[in-house]
């Protein structure tokens, strides 16, 4: 007779253990959700050289975050990101592929996003010359 592990045996530590469906796809879009947020919380605070001055471009975004702050904001986010994450798990029981590719276009989308925003972030403040680091000299700071 097979003797069954402690995972099997406990359903709790079961539970939290198992490999789930679209796991690394899940992963990678909250990797860059978190990135997205983190990214739009620093434009919004770190501003280059006092005259510029980031906003928020999505109008439902920006609603929450007049409204309600970066509390307002990150609730937006969380919402969502479970929204997005509802609809893949509701679509996956009838068509599975159909949700690693909502999934993966809520990681393209996600992650163009983060790129944008670092790249708006640098070309606005200043912080790295790019035709400096393509050409090959080692300067990074401009003053």
């Amino acid at each position: 007779m097979k003797r069954r592990s402690i995972f099997e045996e406990n359903a709790l530590l079961h539970f939290f253990v198992k490999r789930r469906p679209f796991e690394h796809e899940t992963s990678l879009y909250l990797l860059v959700s978190v990135l997205d947020f983190l990214m739009t919380f620093w434009m919004l605070r770190h501003r280059g050289d006092g005259r510029l001055r980031f906003v928020e471009s999505n109008r439902v975004a920006s609603f929450f975050l007049d409204r309600w702050g970066v509390q307002g904001l990150f609730a937006f986010k969380i919402a969502s990101i479970v929204t997005v994450l509802l609809l893949t798990v509701i679509i996956a029981d009838k068509r599975p592929a159909a949700a690693r590719f909502v999934l993966w276009l809520g990681i393209l989308v996600t992650a163009f996003t983060v790129i944008y925003s670092v790249a708006l972030y640098v070309r606005h403040t200043g912080l790295v010359q790019l035709s400096t680091l393509l050409a090959g000299d080692t300067v990074l700071w401009r003053r």
